[in-house]
């Protein structure tokens, strides 16, 4: 059953409070004083807008596919190639970057709670990681040479990743836009909507 017109300008708006709840704790995560310890100062907080940045990825993703990780399947892609083919669909990101970045940033900092990066033992000759509160150039999830011996330096930033989230999603060639016509993307989302609502 197709979507109204209605429920997709409800749909609509609802992914556009989820981009500005991005855009308004970015602002936070990186000019908000956060003092806890008065010894230790106030400063900004990265890793709180990298992990909302992932788990928003992970909830347009899941909504795309029809599913997230909860009633797994084997013919479904897990976490990360769900996450990995919306970056690439509709942010246009590599895939061969889009899955170190996700590693680094996103499981590595959920599991870890710091974007870890063993430097003897990663595949890729990942050395580190970089995080960008403002729009910079080469950002978006990008892998950059750190030294003339093939180490690298994994590169994330979290205002030009929200900006290219907000136009993969509500651009002109976005997601909401395949939404309005795709009715298997209608379906999917509407199997996500209910898998969401029965927790």
């Amino acid at each position: 059953m197709p979507l109204s017109n209605d429920q997709l300008i409800e749909i609509k708006g609802w992914f556009t409070r989820r981009i500005e709840n991005l855009v308004r704790d970015s602002y936070r995560a990186f000019t908000d004083k956060i003092v806890i310890d008065h010894s230790l100062g106030g400063g900004a907080a990265p890793f709180p807008i990298v992990l909302f940045c992932m788990g928003t990825l992970d909830f347009f993703s899941a909504a795309h596919f029809g599913y997230s990780e909860k009633k797994r399947r084997k013919e479904r892609l897990n976490q990360t190639e769900r996450m990995t083919k919306f970056l690439e669909k509709y942010l246009s990101y590599d895939e061969a970057v889009s899955n170190v970045a996700l590693d680094v940033f996103r499981h590595k900092l959920v599991h870890l709670a710091e974007p870890y990066v063993q430097t003897s033992h990663h595949k890729n000759n990942i050395l580190g990681w970089e995080i960008a509160s403002v729009q910079a150039e080469g950002y978006h999830w990008s892998i950059k040479d750190y030294d003339s011996k093939g180490n690298k330096i994994v590169r994330f930033g979290v205002a030009n990743f929200i900006n290219d989230l907000k136009e993969g999603v509500l651009g002109t060639t976005s997601y909401y836009q395949d939404l309005t016509t795709n009715t298997n993307l209608q379906e999917n989302y509407l199997s996500f909507f209910k898998e969401l609502l029965a927790g």
